[in-house]
């Protein structure tokens, strides 16, 4: 025997139907404006399709037009460029290498000379390094930690640990 339907599925069900029925309410309204819409520039359509893919015929065709106008301009280019580049190459090298030797002659290169100057700074080491350890616990050129607290109205402080301290420095924020 079948089941007596409890209020609440009844109540479920109900709800499912008035919003399937709403859903679908909506789209008939919106279709039906969309009909009206194409009943309306039917009659332009089969013209405006006519004149889109003559358009677009004209842009493919003047777009082929150019690409072979290039492939053509490349062609006739890479020709006169192998022809005369072996010769060019020959000269420049030619003309470098007796610029070489003359300036060898002449003693130029010798005598020319490039000067840089440092601005390195140099931080108070006593702020970087705050504690050393002990001879016996480690090497003695390594802090415990590293204090990397930004501060107002000062420079950053470095918070790089010195090489060979990687498993003894800490870094402190």
């Amino acid at each position: 025997m079948a089941e007596p339907i409890n209020n609440k599925s009844l109540w479920q069900l109900a709800a499912f139907l008035i919003l399937v029925f709403a859903v679908l309410a909506i789209w008939a309204i919106n279709l039906k404006s969309s009909w009206n819409a194409n009943k309306l520039g039917s009659g332009r359509s089969s013209q405006s399709l006519a004149e889109i893919t003559s358009d677009f015929s004209k842009t493919l065709d003047s777009i082929k037009d150019q690409i072979n106008k290039q492939s053509d301009l490349l062609a006739t280019a890479t020709t006169t460029v192998s022809a005369s580049s072996d010769s060019d190459k020959q000269a420049d090298q030619a003309a470098f290498i007796e610029d070489l030797k003359q300036k060898i002659n002449n003693n130029d290169l010798a005598t020319t000379s490039t000067s840089t100057t440092d601005t390195t700074t140099i931080t108070n080491p006593s702020s970087t390094i705050p504690d050393m350890i002990n001879p016996g616990q480690g090497s003695v050129n390594c802090p415990q930690y590293i204090n990397c607290m930004p501060t107002i109205d000062a420079i950053a402080p470095n918070c790089q640990i010195p090489v060979g301290c990687e498993n003894i420095t800490i870094i402190a924020y």
